[in-house]
């Protein structure tokens, strides 16, 4: 762009396209991160109960080997009863941790800030 063209994009109130194809890279990053924090939820939400139960398997086992056989029902019983609430508490902070307010808006941006950097590149070169 001239320098005449961008005073009078400037004075017309218009953006200029480096500001433009600015906001959209940053669109595109700020979704970048919210997907790859919504992928870490949902890895989290898996791994997490799946170790709290080989914990309790773990545990379970020395109790059988090492308790007296009167006290196994109650001390199993408590294991697996924290092992099932521990578990239940991962997935519902998880799912409330992922639910990102901006995830829906994020993207949408993106594929618009994607759109609009590779019209603005196509228009500097058209030049």
């Amino acid at each position: 762009m001239t320098h005449q063209e961008r005073l009078k994009t400037l004075e017309s109130g218009m953006p200029l396209p480096e500001v433009e194809i600015a906001n959209a890279e940053a669109r595109r990053t700020q979704a970048h991160a919210v997907c790859g924090s919504l992928i870490m939820c949902g890895i989290f939400t898996v791994v997490g109960p799946v170790a709290v139960c080989g914990i309790a398997v773990a545990t379970t086992t020395v109790l059988l080997e090492k308790a007296d056989a009167a006290l196994h029902p109650v001390l199993i019983s408590t294991v697996w009863l924290a092992a099932m609430l521990i578990s239940i508490a991962i997935i519902v902070g998880n799912c409330v941790l992922g639910r990102h307010p901006l995830t829906a808006e994020t993207l949408r941006s993106c594929a618009t800030g994607d759109r609009l950097q590779h019209d603005q590149e196509s228009s500097i070169q058209g030049e």
